[in-house]
């Protein structure tokens, strides 16, 4: 086995452990639903935070606002589009 893919094989390992587990237990198995879902909530609260951070570093990288041009318009105006869009679903 690669150590470059040790991480897929255990995360495949865990998929099927996991489908196994749901298919053989069942009902059995909402009593450690909880965990699952105190993992997603914490996911939640990380994704925004990161993605202001992310996006004031890279401004703040680009120096003056001037040398950044007609790619820098464009992919500003993407992004407030798609962000305005997944705000509009998420509503």
């Amino acid at each position: 086995m690669k150590k470059n893919n040790i991480l897929l094989y255990l995360m495949l390992i865990g998929i099927s452990m996991g489908g196994l587990c749901g298919w053989v237990f069942g009902k059995e198995m909402l009593i450690v639903d909880w965990i699952g879902e105190m993992f997603l909530d914490t996911l939640k609260m990380l994704v925004i935070p990161l993605i202001v951070s992310s996006m004031i570093v890279g401004i703040t990288g680009l120096g003056d606002i001037r040398k950044v041009g007609k790619a820098g318009t464009i992919t500003l105006i993407y992004f407030l589009s798609t962000s305005g869009i997944a705000v509009m679903a998420g509503i």
